[in-house]
């Protein structure tokens, strides 16, 4: 597995059956936009509401920063989607970097790569990091945001050759599921009520002092719908082809099945072990869990709450410590560590640094994380966008390539790719509907 997965370092990395972004993505129009702040529970206006935005400083609607998220699921299990390897995988970490917002009708072009992989030993035994880097252009060919992902892949015993993981390797985690006392329910629900967003006030990056404290935002109880949501948000701007694996909890043709253990039926979907409580088993876990990513992306909820409308997220880290069951509660909170003038190639920013912690209902930092956001000042002015980029020989438009070039790269060798039919069949349509 480690030997298949180094194989991939330096090439585009092809995400569970959706072939590399050559092309331009669909529009991120009002639908897809308000679809994507539905999935993580975030009603702000200036993604929301048209009329409302049309006000602000951009002059349309624009998109959440994290939407990335959506439109390149920045982490990706790579070899372990094409061959037999007894691993279960996880998202350990995800970092962007943004230099403009995406406006409504804006469409992306994307490129994700492996970097690096590394083995080490863990509490449960072997682990193997997959690190990529992914960056993601306008239409304009613009760069709008780069980013780096951690995929862990965690040795399990119990797979069995054609009936997929069995769940006999043992635990990774053991919680019980949470049953709330009407106080506990009480104070979540008094959070909801009294969550406060600056909205359209300025936040000065002058009146920002260390040690200031963002209002909490509260997210939970999870239910099998906030998991089911997770699955549209990130599917946001993607190339809508067929993804026969999760059509009806079914595995697809290709994929690794997963065996049921109550039932005894052999080809469910590994993406059932998210949601079903006893195939959540085979992946080490006691309970059905969310999407790490989608944690990641709730995030923006507490900074954009804080910095209002007139701030800019430049740079968001979130680490994945823990797994988010069934019926958990996420209490997002922050508090600045820096207060900064940032020089970006001659440009000025007033800058703020904020740790972030997630707690859950029983007391672990789950998603902690830092964020860098770009204030408005007194002295320096609005937030000067789009922000500087990298140099052009650390970020190249690589997905400008034809995409028959794509494919001899697969056929000579170039690349690595499963060979699979029904993703072969996705990938040679979607190269037709192009043409045509």
């Amino acid at each position: 597995m480690i030997e298949d997965s180094k194989k991939m370092i330096g090439f585009e990395v092809w995400m569970e059956g959706f072939p590399p972004s050559s092309r331009l993505s669909p529009p991120l129009d009002l639908f897809a936009i308000k679809e994507f702040t539905n999935m993580y529970g975030d009603d702000n206006p200036l993604y929301t509401d048209p009329d409302y935005a049309k006000n602000t400083r951009y002059g349309c609607l624009i998109a959440p920063p994290t939407i990335t998220n959506g439109v390149k699921y920045p982490v990706t299990r790579g070899v372990l989607d094409w061959g037999p390897y007894p691993f279960a995988g996880f998202p350990a970490q995800v970092s962007w970097e943004w230099y403009d917002v995406f406006r409504v009708y804006d469409r992306t072009l994307t490129s994700m790569k492996a970097d690096e992989v590394f083995e080490k030993k863990g509490r449960t035994g072997g682990l193997v990091f997959t690190n990529l880097d992914t960056s993601m252009w306008n239409q304009s060919e613009k760069l709008i945001a780069t980013g780096e992902g951690m995929f862990i892949s965690v040795a399990r015993e119990g797979y069995v050759e054609g009936e997929g993981m069995t769940g006999s390797g043992g635990m990774l985690y053991e919680r019980p599921t949470t049953h709330y006392s009407e106080d506990e329910v009480e104070k979540i629900v008094n959070a909801y009520d009294n969550e406060k967003r600056r909205g359209a006030t300025p936040l000065y990056w002058e009146d920002v002092k260390i040690g200031e404290k963002l209002q909490t935002v509260v997210k939970g109880p999870s239910t099998f719908m906030d998991f089911l949501g997770g699955e549209t948000g990130r599917s946001i701007g993607r190339l809508r082809v067929t993804y026969p694996s999760f059509e009806g909890g079914l595995a697809g043709e290709g994929e690794q099945p997963r065996k049921n253990p109550v039932t005894g039926w052999p080809y469910e979907s590994r993406w059932m072990e998210h949601y079903d409580f006893n195939l959540c088993k085979g992946r080490g876990l006691p309970g059905p869990f969310d999407l790490g990513v989608v944690r990641c992306t709730e995030t923006m909820h507490l900074i954009s709450n804080w910095m209002g409308d007139d701030g800019f997220l430049k740079r968001l880290t979130s680490s994945i410590r823990k797994p988010h069951y069934y019926g958990d509660t996420n209490w997002f909170s922050g508090e600045v560590i820096k207060v900064y003038k940032d020089n970006v190639e001659g440009v000025e920013y007033g800058a703020v640094d904020v740790i972030i912690s997630v707690i859950n209902e029983v007391g672990e930092n789950d998603l902690p994380g830092k964020a860098t956001v770009y204030l408005p000042s007194r002295e320096l002015g609005e937030v000067a966008l789009p922000v500087p980029t990298p140099s052009p020989e650390n970020w190249k438009l690589t997905t400008k390539r034809d995409a028959k070039d794509f494919l001899n790269e697969i056929e000579s060798g170039e690349t690595i790719f499963p060979w699979l039919p029904s993703v072969m069949n996705d990938y040679y349509g979607w190269l037709n509907s192009q043409s045509r």
